[in-house]
């Protein structure tokens, strides 16, 4: 992101996280508000889990509020594979997500 930023001089802007280090979901609907009004296009990039405290952000929650703004979402999901369990998992819609980033390691094929 900040390769773009300096390549084509977009935006960039970067949310403060709630106590807990959830993402602030006010501060982000706010933001998506304010890029609307001025004409913008966002992307918002979310790590869904951090690897220092294992935390899951609520991927789903910001997809939801990425598609009702017209955001593009990029979720890194890295970390998330291969260390929590599918049932543990609140993910996006498909139709929220447009950028979801994962290892090809961790995928594996097989019966």
């Amino acid at each position: 992101m900040l390769q773009q930023q300096k390549r084509t001089g977009a935006a960039l802007c970067v949310l403060p996280l709630r106590p807990s280090g959830l993402v602030n979901l006010d501060a982000l609907c706010t933001a998506l508000r304010m890029a609307g009004q001025a004409g913008g296009r966002c992307v918002v990039a979310l790590t869904h889990m951090n690897t220092d405290s294992a935390l899951l952000q609520p991927a789903a929650a910001v997809g939801a509020l990425t598609r009702e703004q017209g955001a593009v979402f990029l979720l890194d999901a890295c970390q998330t594979i291969g260390q929590v369990t599918p049932r543990a998992l609140v993910i996006p819609r498909a139709a929220d997500l447009a950028l979801p980033s994962v290892p090809s390691s961790f995928l594996y094929i097989g019966s």
